[in-house]
């Protein structure tokens, strides 16, 4: 599990523009002492330009461990949604936007922000993802917070895969719940990939996901995974032919 601190003072000054008269909450207490449901405080934060300011000022900024080469935003492709990502007393703004990236990236190229606005800013996370909609955004299991499921894939260097992850941000840290990730290296870009490989070698591992619904409103997600294992052959053609393939199917449940 990885932990995302929230991000310093720098973004007070962005804070000015989009919490300037947040407002107010209308988080009270029960007769059992027990909170209710809070309003989202900030409806500043729906501007679109102020969200780009943000996205914008991150990616200048740096140094973040969950963004590594991504380098701008597309103003024209973006969705912003207030839920409860952190605790399920209180609603947040999570940002998903278009952008570009390196092409070691593939379509892990788009930045998803985590916001929490009172009397300041607060960047709960920030990091670059794949693609990311409404549909991807549900609680998984069954807790009243909501999880994130982002999916992407690569081609790089003769080596391409996809990947599946689901994360959270409960308690206000980035908590990572599945990270599941595919490879091959059939037909990836390059010719004659296969001199340097060896009988026995994996040459492609292929991850079909799924979400299962289970009892109780929460979710299971089913992996069938397809092996292709090198046994021999003269060229190319040979070993592709000649590949073993192996399926299994695997239900991981979620905590």
């Amino acid at each position: 599990m990885s932990h995302r601190r929230i991000l310093p003072g720098w973004l007070i000054l962005i804070a000015a523009i989009a919490c300037k008269d947040p407002a107010p909450t209308t988080q009270q207490q029960s007769t059992a002492g027990q909170s209710v449901k809070t309003a989202y405080p900030c409806a500043p934060l729906a501007n679109k330009d102020t969200l780009f300011a943000i996205g914008n000022r991150i990616l200048e900024t740096g140094a973040q461990e969950h963004i590594w080469n991504l380098t701008e935003l597309d103003t024209s492709h973006y969705f912003n949604v207030a839920d409860y990502f952190v605790s399920a007393d209180r609603k947040d703004q999570l940002v998903w936007i278009e952008g570009q990236a390196g092409g070691s990236a593939g379509t892990a190229r788009n930045l998803l922000l985590l916001l929490r606005c009172a009397d300041s800013l607060q960047v709960i996370g920030a990091e670059q993802v794949g693609d990311v909609s409404l549909a991807d955004i549900k609680d998984l299991n069954g807790d009243g917070i909501k999880e994130i499921i982002s999916q992407s894939s690569f081609s790089w260097m003769g080596e391409c895969g996809n990947s599946y992850q689901i994360i959270n941000y409960k308690g206000g840290v980035r908590n990572e719940l599945l990270h599941l990730q595919g490879m091959s290296i059939l037909d990836c870009g390059l010719d004659s990939v296969y001199s340097h490989i060896q009988e026995g070698d994996t040459l492609e591992t292929r991850l079909d996901i799924k979400l299962l619904p289970r009892e109780s409103a929460r979710f299971a997600v089913q992996q069938v995974r397809t092996v292709k294992i090198h046994q021999g052959g003269a060229n190319d053609a040979d070993i592709k032919s000649n590949l073993l393939v192996r399926v299994d199917t695997t239900i991981i449940p979620l905590k």
